[in-house]
């Protein structure tokens, strides 16, 4: 055996062998005969103790995480089964009565708006441009036990027919009619029509979340206070839309005090939370747009006084 296995080993004298990988190190010229210097069997050796080195180090676990894509296509069509699902589910006029509570109109049927809507805008266009009259001929859409009118909208200048449910309007009188009667302080005084100077709306949106017990107290305290405030139904109060205070005048006026910050969305997010003593103190900023807001009406009402244009 030595005989035989001596040759072929040639003057390599060192085995390294690593799991089933064995390299020799020689002196021969190719690693297989005695004249080189075997530097491709020691490279190859080197690789070899290198990646058993690094397969020593990962003995952990190896987690395999299934990871799913969604197939973009797949995304379209959901999207489009939203889209269909929004235009052609909500309620419509053979829904069952809905009594507990008010409907918005993003619940009701898509279809069912729209079919409504043309007709409002054909009687809208042959009775020029007006809605006077409608509901003898077209009547209401009455959806889950709930009536919806037709309105007229400007948007930028642009008129438009909308749609409103009639118990919005309900709740909106009664909330109108209880901030009047509780910003007035004396009772006697009532509306005879036209403009509040100081809005009934801004008024409540200053006391919101005041105790019904502290709102009558507070609007005397606002008139005695202050000489040109007049809450309510205070005949000071009132601008009568006979003399020179027009359509155009009164949206110019209500630009021009949420322009100054009277917006009452706005007054109410600014004071929510706030006392009765720093809702009180907010006052000055009323009074002194009000002055002249006041101003401004007077020269414009002026104006239209002079043109002959009263109403």
């Amino acid at each position: 055996m030595k005989h035989i296995i001596k040759p072929l080993l040639g003057t390599g004298k060192k085995v390294v062998v690593n799991g089933a990988e064995v390299a020799w190190k020689t002196n021969g010229k190719n690693g297989l005969n005695g004249n080189g210097n075997g530097s491709l069997i020691k490279s190859y050796a080197k690789e070899q103790r290198a990646l058993a080195k690094a397969n020593l180090k990962n003995t952990g676990f190896t987690q395999v995480v299934e990871k799913s894509i969604e197939n973009p296509n797949d995304l379209a069509l959901e999207s489009a089964r939203k889209e269909v699902r929004r235009k052609f589910t909500g309620l419509t006029e053979r829904s069952l009565p809905i009594k507990d509570r008010i409907i918005d109109l993003d619940e009701v049927d898509t279809q069912v708006k729209n079919r409504y809507r043309a007709k409002l805008r054909e009687f809208y266009n042959n009775n020029n441009q007006s809605l006077k009259g409608y509901r003898e001929e077209i009547g209401l859409l009455r959806v889950a036990g709930q009536d919806i009118r037709g309105k007229i909208n400007v948007s930028k200048g642009v008129r438009d027919v909308k749609l409103k449910n009639t118990l919005k309007d309900a709740e909106e009188k009664a909330r109108r009619d209880f901030a009047m009667e509780v910003q007035t302080v004396n009772p006697d005084d009532k509306f005879r029509g036209g403009h509040h100077r100081f809005e009934l709306s801004l008024g409540a949106a200053i006391t919101d979340g005041l105790e019904q017990t502290q709102l009558r107290p507070f609007w005397k305290l606002v008139q005695n206070s202050y000489p040109n405030l007049f809450p309510g139904n205070h005949p000071y109060n009132q601008v009568a839309f006979d003399m020179g205070f027009t359509d155009k005048l009164h949206k110019a006026v209500h630009r021009k005090l949420n322009a100054a910050g009277l917006d009452p969305k706005k007054v109410k997010k600014l004071l929510k939370g706030k006392t009765a003593g720093e809702k009180f103190a907010f006052m000055d900023k009323v009074s002194k747009v009000l002055e002249e807001i006041d101003d401004f009406m007077a020269r414009e009402m002026r104006k239209n006084r002079q043109k002959g244009v009263f109403k």
